[in-house]
């Protein structure tokens, strides 16, 4: 290595040297050096100066800063020469002498000294030819550079260990020019199936970043080589070796690399996070779906979609045990069909894999080498295995201690699952297991309200239409004792109440059948659900009707669910008690709320004396009335009938509404 040594440095004679050949004819005696000005100039140099012979063997001369560099008196300085002070590069030294005077420029290389303790001392030196009174020679300027040879060792372990860090980091680490990959760390091959790093350096970056993400990078990559700035966190998808893709987050960084602009790309794997995220998600979304509906087979067929999406499956199925026969019976199955097993069809525990997820609350892991060693051991109930399923899960759904049922899934890839799978279902399987409960529940209250239903049934023939049939009998019974006997004013008589009573039991069966089938009030609304009842039990039981409004009317759902019931046991009582003829409901709006009126023609009552008496009825429509801040009100005269009013502020606190939800027109409907 070679460069321009400053010149002014010696004398005036040295700085002519470097543009005038060097004659060397002979050694340049000492006696020559021993001016005044050369002395006063040679000896305040900074640096250590050595004049050596045309050969490199004799020191001609060395200035005060050589002999204190090395640790030497001049005389014992000039006694070890060069041969003394350089015994390890003693070629390299008389190489440097020999171009020096042939090259006429100043060479700089680096050496060691040895001192006069004995240690090397590491050197910078510049050679230069020089004539002194036409003698040629070389003379020689040192530097101690033991400093500098720290910092450049200091430099480099701190660059060998941040390529080490670089290297072993967790992250992908990548640096691009120009889009172009420049340097790629050892774990991007390894987070991305590749090699080595060898198979990323050269390559376009966009070869390796998802196409619905190259937009975004491109933008980043502009922002951070305009501005300058460091592009914060943001998500993207790499393309792998297989072309599969997977999740990192990023963030991107200006730097100069081999004194180009470049951006350094730092991307940490964030698979995991996205799975966990998806999976906290989805098992989320499971209990939304498991507390949405009792209609347990759409439950059912949501829950699968959603397990899917976390664990892979051919099959999937939800069962329900009875250990006191034995049996297990699937209450909802998906996916590949296998023979023998259907919904609703039991089958012996003892036969199944299942037994020990039952009886000893454990979850199972079937792989492939079990499944076939099940089959041959049982072959009439390895039907899974025959359908190609190799490998499964079984959980148990436990609900308060007690285990109620068993999820199991299937598939017929051989590595499907593994201890982590296994993991998930057990938490899959706790958000099921209570919606398998609540239809388990469910089920056994529909058995038993089915069976209050028919008892409550039986109870109200017994005391309205069996009574009346009974009492059918004894006017007949009756009437035929007055035929025999030529009454027959008598026999009309009880002919004439036989028929009413026939009139009155008719009455009690459509009420009883309309009370089987009632109309949704959710899905008809107040008005239509109450021309429903006028339409299928009055009208029909010869009760002439009118329903009159000052307008159409769809009110608040709390409101609806007040009036109908009070509606419904007002004109009950028209039809059970007061055997009216005519029915009349008005619905209006009065001092801004809405007022329902039902009055009919029928006996009639002494209000004060069934109040006193405690009525259920009129109780029953007074409290509903009342917790939405409504009142009732009723009026009977004994013989001319009744009319039971009902109120309700549409302004009320408990009303839920600040106005009718109706219409602008009004209307009529009779």
């Amino acid at each position: 290595m070679s460069e321009t040594w400053p010149a002014g440095r010696v004398s005036v004679d040295l700085e002519r040297s470097l543009t005038q050949p060097p004659k060397v004819d002979h050694i340049v005696s000492s006696a020559l050096l021993e001016t005044d000005l050369f002395r006063a100039i040679f000896n305040r140099l900074g640096d250590a100066v050595f004049v050596v012979d045309p050969v490199g063997e004799v020191f001609i001369d060395v200035n005060e800063r050589a002999c204190e560099l090395l640790g030497y008196s001049r005389s014992a300085l000039m006694e070890t020469g060069p041969v003394g002070v350089h015994p390890h590069e003693v070629l390299m030294w008389r190489q440097i002498v020999g171009e020096a005077l042939r090259d006429r420029s100043v060479r700089t290389t680096e050496l060691s000294c040895r001192t006069a303790n004995g240690d090397l001392l590491p050197v910078e030196v510049a050679a230069t030819a020089i004539e002194i009174e036409g003698k040629a020679c070389v003379i020689f300027a040192v530097r101690d550079i033991t400093v500098r040879k720290k910092m450049q060792r200091a430099l480099q372990e701190t660059e060998e260990r941040y390529r080490s860090l670089v290297d072993e980091s967790p992250d992908l680490i990548l640096v691009h020019v120009d889009e172009i990959i420049v340097f790629a760390n050892s774990t991007g091959p390894k987070l991305l199936g590749f090699e080595s790093s060898a198979n990323m350096v050269g390559r376009p970056l966009m070869d390796f970043i998802a196409p619905e993400f190259r937009g975004l990078h491109r933008e980043r990559s502009n922002r951070v080589l305009r501005h300058g700035e460091t592009a914060p966190a943001a998500e993207v998808e790499l393309l792998k070796a297989d072309g599969s893709t997977v999740n990192f987050e990023g963030i991107a960084t200006p730097i100069k690399f081999r004194g180009e602009s470049a951006v350094q790309v730092v991307l940490r794997d964030i698979s995991e996070r996205k799975r966990m995220e998806h999976e906290r998600s989805v098992l989320a979304e499971i209990g939304v779906v498991v507390g949405s509906t009792l209609a347990i087979g759409k439950v059912y067929e949501r829950f699968a979609n959603l397990v899917g999406s976390l664990i892979p499956f051919d099959r999937i199925s939800i069962s329900e045990f009875d250990l006191a026969n034995d049996t297990i019976r699937p209450v909802y199955l998906s996916g590949l069909q296998v023979e023998g097993w259907s919904e609703d069809v039991s089958h012996p525990i003892s036969a199944s894999r299942l037994g020990p997820v039952i009886h000893r609350r454990q979850a199972l892991l079937f792989d492939a080498e079990s499944t076939a060693r099940h089959a041959m051991e049982n072959p009439d109930s390895a039907v899974g295995a025959a359908a190609g399923l190799t490998t499964g899960l079984a959980v148990p759904l436990n609900v308060r201690d007690q285990t109620i049922g068993v999820l199991n899934l299937s598939s017929c890839d051989p590595d499907a699952y593994g201890n982590e799978h296994l993991e998930l279902a057990i938490r899959v399987a706790n958000q099921i297991a209570p919606a398998v409960e609540n239809a388990r529940l469910y089920k056994q209250a529909g058995v038993m309200a089915a069976h209050e239903e028919r008892n409550r049934l039986a109870r109200d023939l017994h005391d309205s239409v069996t009574q009346t049939l009974y009492s059918l009998t004894l006017h007949s019974e009756a009437s035929i004792r007055h035929a025999n006997a030529g009454d027959l004013e008598q026999v009309k008589a009880r002919l004439g109440q036989m028929g009413e009573s026939a009139l009155q039991a008719l009455k009690e069966m459509r009420l009883l059948v309309y009370q089987l089938r009632p109309p949704a009030l959710e899905d008809a609304g107040l008005i239509s659900a109450l021309q429903h009842r006028l339409d299928a039990v009055e009208k029909r039981s010869g009760v002439r009707t009118r329903l009159i409004l000052d307008r159409e009317y769809r009110l608040p759902a709390n409101i609806e669910n007040a009036l109908f019931p009070v509606a419904i046991e007002a004109l009950n009582n028209a039809i059970k008690h007061a055997n009216a003829s005519i029915v009349e409901m008005r619905i209006n709006t009065v001092d801004g709320g809405i007022e329902l009126t039902v009055g009919d023609n029928g006996r009639g009552f002494a209000v004060a004396e069934r109040s006193a008496q405690g009525g259920v009825g009129l109780a029953s429509m007074s409290e509903r009335l009342s917790d939405i801040g409504g009142r009732l009100s009723v009026k009977s005269v004994v013989g001319k009938g009744t009319t039971i009013t009902a109120f309700i502020g549409l302004d009320s606190p408990d009303s839920g509404s600040s106005g009718a939800d109706h219409p602008d027109h009004q209307g009529a409907s009779a």
